[in-house]
């Protein structure tokens, strides 16, 4: 069932807020619930130090461990989104960003917000994460009132996968386990190229005609023009993102050979 639309014409305040709330009270209860948590565990984080953290203490010990849930419950949620999914692949998600279909883009919506919220001060240590996430935002409002909300999901999903690969070995690091970082980066840009062919499927049934209206009180059209939101946002935004993920393969590759260049020379010191 689509959404009522927001009527700007009330003179109440409240108005807003109260269509918010009506029509998405699971995306304000999702964003809540992200916020919550990740507070909470800023908070635990800074009881047991007994002061405050600093930027790179909240990053390691907070965010990346916090990102890393995000990631799971992103994964949990597409996996049962695709596979209980029953309407046409082409279709959009029924009640946008809201509906029940659209669970893992509502999760990174939420997730986008709070991190703007909470950990505002990392994301401008990394400019790159204030563009990821403003993007993937934006995104996440509009791709579920597009076609191919199925594919979009699935996309989410692996993407998700790839972007756990790269949460999953940092945490086993921390626990002072050893990793090359080639798993990592090979599952994280499998994930890349395999969203690339789900890009080609959303492309395929993205329409590249959108037609908006201007209307007076008599219903009698008094502007309209054509703005291809659905494929802007589709290919924009994935465009974008796929730049953004390209620089995070980059240092990872780079990483990974300094790791490897390190062992090499430690092995020939090694030797007799």
């Amino acid at each position: 069932m689509a959404a009522a639309p927001l009527d700007l014409t009330s003179w109440r305040w409240s108005a807003p807020l109260e269509w918010l709330w009506a029509e998405h009270r699971a995306t304000l209860s999702t964003t809540f619930a992200y916020l919550f948590v990740k507070c909470a565990a800023r908070l635990a984080a800074m009881a047991r130090r007994g002061r405050p953290l600093s930027r790179s203490e909240a990053s390691r010990d907070v965010w990346d461990p916090v990102c890393l849930l995000h990631n799971v419950l992103s994964v949990a949620a597409g996996c049962w989104s695709a596979s209980a999914w029953e309407a046409p692949a082409a279709e959009s998600c029924a009640g946008g960003v809201s509906g029940p279909g659209a669970a893992i883009i509502r999760l990174q919506l939420a997730h986008c917000v709070s991190d703007f919220l909470c950990f505002l001060p990392q994301m401008l240590d990394e400019m790159v994460f204030v563009f990821h996430h403003a993007v993937l935002a934006g995104v996440s409002l509009v791709l579920p009132h597009c076609p191919g909300c199925y594919w979009t999901v699935v996309a989410f999903s692996i993407a998700e996968f790839g972007s756990g690969a790269v949460g999953l070995d940092a945490e086993w690091r921390k626990a002072g386990f050893r990793s090359r970082g080639l798993k990592r980066f090979v599952v994280f840009g499998l994930s890349r190229l395999v969203n690339l062919f789900l890009l080609w499927e959303i492309w395929k049934v993205t329409p590249t005609i959108h037609i908006f209206s201007l209307s007076d009180e008599s219903g009698a059209v008094v502007a309209k023009f054509s703005l291809p939101v659905c494929m802007i946002t589709a290919v924009g935004g994935s465009g974008m993102m796929l730049a953004v993920n390209g620089v995070t393969c980059w240092r990872m590759f780079r990483s990974y050979r300094k790791q490897r260049a390190k062992r090499l020379r430690a092995k020939a010191d090694k030797a007799p």
